[in-house]
């Protein structure tokens, strides 16, 4: 068994030996997880490499066990990079090279994981050493955040991260006239009070110079609305269909009625944008869909950035979106 670091004298891996060796014979299921958060804001195509190595069990696919895979958390969800039962039935140092072009300019976790089943398997578990990102390093400024949503409390800031820490002036344009900057030590606050005119999507533009490079990097903020439910049907420019067509991204779709809504077979709903939807907080609320009536493809439960659901719940066998006492 070969349990030599491929880099220097450490590296990492699973071991039921308390670390002195790679072995494992727990025989029974288990998850293990290396996490590592890395900031790819200044690197452009980035790639990630490492060795490992893996015998795990013998190479049968009914029989799934012992393997290591690579996650990668953007924040919204856990992207797999590794095909299934990849990091196995291999007991030398073996280099592998991901293209992380999707998460460019993003803060993100790396996740290796190992997974052990019922049977005793063979050594080595699995193991990984020399991991690095590689790519060209990016000297353009950086915010912090490029969408806002423009709620309570009526204060934003966006910071400009720099290259080194360089010097950075920022210039805004398209500043709506409800709203005032602040602008200092690399940072801008925006500040303000919107009417219920004011209810719509900002597109601001940030001029963006240091003593190298200068730039342009759009900023949109939200102001959301509030539409409230007062039907029980499925069709009507009050009823639930027509008012979350109707919305915005991140409006707020109150529903101020409680009862069952029961919506026609010839009423498509598709959630397709970040929106937040409010049931009754003090009776029950039941959307009757059929299975295929009703999609969501953007919705993050529990992400300030993205789609919101309170007091009510999505049973995805029924189709049904039923609310909570």
């Amino acid at each position: 068994m070969n349990t030599t670091a491929f880099d220097g004298s450490k590296f990492a891996y699973v071991s039921s030996t308390d670390g002195l060796s790679t072995d494992y014979n727990t025989n029974i299921p288990a998850r293990s997880v290396l996490s590592k958060e890395i900031d790819l804001s200044y690197i452009t195509h980035p790639v990630l490499t490492f060795y490992w190595k893996s015998m795990g069990e013998k190479p049968d696919f009914f029989d799934p066990g012992d393997n290591g895979e690579l996650y990668i958390d953007d924040g919204h969800q856990e992207h797999r990079m590794s095909f299934y039962f990849e990091y196995r039935n291999n007991t030398q140092w073996k280099k592998e090279s991901i293209i992380l072009d999707q998460f460019e300019g993003q803060k993100v976790w790396l996740k290796f994981v190992w997974f052990n089943g019922f049977e005793y398997g063979q050594g080595p578990a699995f193991s990984i050493d020399h991991v690095k990102i590689i790519g060209i390093r990016n000297q353009i400024p950086v915010l912090s955040s490029t969408t806002l949503i423009f709620d309570q409390p009526y204060t934003s800031t966006v910071y400009v991260n720099t290259f080194q820490n360089e010097a950075v002036y920022i210039t805004p344009e398209n500043i709506p006239l409800w709203m005032r900057t602040e602008i200092s030590n690399g940072k801008i606050s925006l500040t303000g009070i919107p009417g219920t005119a004011d209810y719509n999507t900002y597109d601001i533009l940030l001029h963006l110079t240091t003593p190298t490079f200068s730039t342009t990097t759009p900023l949109t903020v939200y102001v959301p609305a509030t539409h409230y439910v007062h039907s029980l049907k499925s069709t009507g420019d009050d009823a639930f269909p027509a008012l979350l067509d109707q919305a915005n991204p991140y409006d707020y779709i109150v529903f101020a009625v409680d009862g069952t809504i029961y919506i026609d077979e010839n009423v498509s709903i598709s959630l397709t944008k970040p929106v937040h939807i409010i049931g009754p907080t003090s009776a029950k609320l039941i959307l009757n869909f059929n299975n295929d009536k009703f999609t969501y493809t953007s919705l993050y439960l529990n992400k300030c950035d993205m789609a919101a659901i309170s007091n009510l719940t999505i049973e995805n066998s029924s189709g049904v979106l039923r609310g909570q006492k």
